[in-house]
Formats: C-alpha cells, sequence, structure tokens
C-alpha cells in the first residue's frame, strides 16, 4: 500500500485485510480488482486494479511457471482533500515478477521480486518475498509469504533486530485464503 495518513504529514505502510476478485480475460491473462475495506472505518478510501500475465503457466521439473503483473493503488482521504488534491491523494504503481514450481501437484513454492513507484514523490521502491501455495480443495488455496519490502530505502532504527537489512526496508509477512468460483482449474 501506499501509505495511510497517521499524524499529519507521517505515511507508514500497513497491512490489512483485501476484498478482490480476479477474472480470466483469456488463457494467459487476468484482470484484478481489489479494495481496501477496512480504511473506511478511518475516512479513508483505496483499491487496486491491475492484471497478470502467465507469460508460462505452469511450472515442469526444475523450469519454473513465470508470471508478471502490474497494479496501481490509490488511496484518497476526503477530510485531507482542502489541502489539495496532491496532498489527499496517494497512489502507486507497482510491477512483479514471479517464479513459482510445482513439487506436488497442491503445493506451490514461489519467490516474487517487486519494482514499486510511489507517484507524487517518485520513489522507487525494491521488495522480495517468498512464499508458499496451498491448494487445499479444488476451489480454496491458502498461502504463506514473508519478504523485505521498500528493500531500497531507509528506514528509522527499529528496535525490533529481525526488521530490516542494514537499515534497509522492513519485514513482510502475510497470509491469503482464495475461493475459485469458475471451477477448479489452476
Amino acid at each position: 500500500m501506499p501509505g495511510l495518513w497517521i499524524r499529519n504529514e507521517q505515511t507508514f505502510p500497513v497491512g490489512m485485510p483485501v476484498l478482490g476478485v480476479r477474472y480470466g480475460v483469456s488463457e494467459s491473462v487476468e484482470a484484478a480488482l481489489r479494495w481496501y475495506a477496512p480504511l473506511a472505518v478511518a475516512g479513508i478510501s483505496g483499491g487496486e486494479v491491475g492484471g497478470v500475465w502467465h507469460v508460462r503457466p505452469s511450472a515442469a521439473g526444475w523450469l519454473p511457471g513465470l508470471h508478471a503483473t502490474g497494479e496501481l493503488s490509490v488511496l484518497a482521504a476526503p477530510s485531507q482533500l482542502r489541502q489539495g488534491l496532491g496532498h489527499g491523494v496517494r497512489g502507486a504503481a507497482a510491477v512483479d515478477g514471479i517464479a513459482h514450481w510445482e513439487p506436488w501437484p497442491r503445493l506451490w513454492p514461489y519467490v516474487a521480486v517487486q519494482y514499486g513507484l510511489v507517484l507524487a514523490s517518485g520513489r522507487s521502491i525494491g521488495s522480495g518475498y517468498a512464499g508458499v501455495q496451498v491448494r487445499v480443495t479444488d476451489r480454496w488455496d491458502v498461502s504463506l509469504e514473508t519478504g523485505l519490502i521498500g528493500a531500497t530505502e531507509q528506514t528509522r532504527d527499529y528496535s525490533q533486530p529481525y526488521l530490516g537489512i542494514g537499515g534497509r526496508g522492513a519485514l513482510w509477512m502475510s497470509w491469503c485464503a482464495a475461493y475459485r468460483f469458475g471451477g477448479g482449474n489452476p
């Protein structure tokens, strides 16, 4: 996420539940739309629009499946708009490269790199993460991931030694549960 308004000018990346939908446009392209529903409580509306290109959809042995994604995320705080559009709206664009393997039919480890651009400031942010997706049933998936977000950014001196590497970035951890409405195909 591009950051929240915390104590006036302070921004801080935040993890939260996101409601999203993906739709297969073709065999190799998906469109995605996500809404940051919990932000509405704070008077902020936000969401993402993006897509996925399955360059090589399936893995074969040590040869990984390859995917490229692109997304635009936007946050708007109506209470901040009186100070100008540049202050009341925040946005970021990102592209990801993802490689995944399929060692077993229902277990897919993956790695990803992401390059993001904060639109207001023009700051570029590089991140990397790894995870595993587990196909629980033909319709339900669960995934866990961890990595370093903002590896190109200087961060404050965190008191927890596991956050950041050499004063850069912050530890990222997330999980996801996904349900397929259209059938059991990956």
